[in-house]
């Protein structure tokens, strides 16, 4: 008797769990993106930034880029020109620039009478090299834009994910039916309040000599993006989630640009002991 139970309820539950992945990624039932608010960082051309950005143009998406250039800038204007879309400058490790950015994010928001749908962590850097031979001030700007940046962008763009969520004075029946619709834009489709999209990088788990910095930056927002991942789709049905490439060509990393800069900071920033000492462990075999 107690087998059959058992038996039954398994069941059921296998039943609900395979109805509830269907319901889930089914496209008949995911909600559109279309006329979404997000925000996209690193979208200087010829990067995953960029990408993401045609990508998400594709799908109706209304999406604030900001780029690290003035090139990059100048580029994706031409291209949002006579669109909704906005271009704006920014450097993520300077407090100015992305309370700048927050503004303008704001203004869009109050203009489309929405809330931020989506953010895009891609702003990175890449270092390479020995840990005793990158100098302090490179590799603490590594770590500086990979992580710092990603903390506080984030920690500015959630009230703007969650805004009109618990902000105001709520009656029960009030706060009932935005619990009901909560969970039923969760089992329509997960994330419906909004997404923090991190991208990290496999460098984060498997680590290597001479990318210190870069994997203890990636690491860092892994770790940062699980714990997020808790707390905002417990209590607002934000969801955080990560991107983790492997090794991949792009405008911030490839072989020439990385040989060039290493070459760069052997002959003009490593104390001639270093040079010494690291010449004579590479090149005298």
């Amino acid at each position: 008797m107690i087998n059959n139970i058992i038996f039954l309820f398994f069941c059921v539950w296998l039943c609900g769990f395979v109805v509830f992945q269907i319901i889930s990624y089914h496209s008949l039932f995911r909600k559109s993106l279309k006329n979404k608010v997000v925000l996209v960082t690193g979208c200087d051309a010829g990067g995953f930034g960029y990408s993401t950005v045609e990508a998400l143009r594709k799908e109706g998406v209304v999406v604030i880029a900001t780029c690290y250039t003035d090139d990059g800038v100048k580029k994706l204007n031409e291209e949002f020109k006579d669109t909704p879309n906005v271009v704006l400058k920014m450097d993520i490790t300077k407090k100015e620039d992305v309370e700048a950015v927050i503004k303008e994010t704001s203004k869009v928001l109050q203009q489309r009478k929405t809330n931020l749908y989506g953010l895009v962590n891609n702003a990175g850097v890449a270092e390479w090299g020995l840990f005793e031979c990158i100098p302090l001030h490179r590799f603490n700007h590594v770590i500086n834009v990979n992580l710092f940046g990603m903390t506080t962008l984030t920690r500015y763009c959630i009230p703007l994910m969650r805004r009109d969520t618990f902000e105001t004075r709520q009656t029960p029946r009030q706060f009932l039916q935005l619990l009901l619709t909560i969970c039923k834009q969760w089992v329509l489709h997960r994330g419906t309040r909004g997404r923090i999209v991190n991208i990290c990088s496999v460098a984060g788990r498997l680590i290597g000599p001479s990318i210190s910095c870069y994997s203890i930056s990636k690491a860092g927002a892994i770790a940062f993006t699980d714990s997020i991942r808790i707390e905002l789709q417990s209590l607002f049905g934000i969801w955080a989630c990560t991107v983790e490439p492997q090794f991949t060509s792009s405008a911030m990393v490839t072989k020439s640009k990385e040989t060039q800069l290493v070459k760069q900071i052997f002959e003009k920033e490593l104390s001639p002991d270093l040079q010494s000492i690291y010449q004579l462990c590479f090149f005298s075999k």
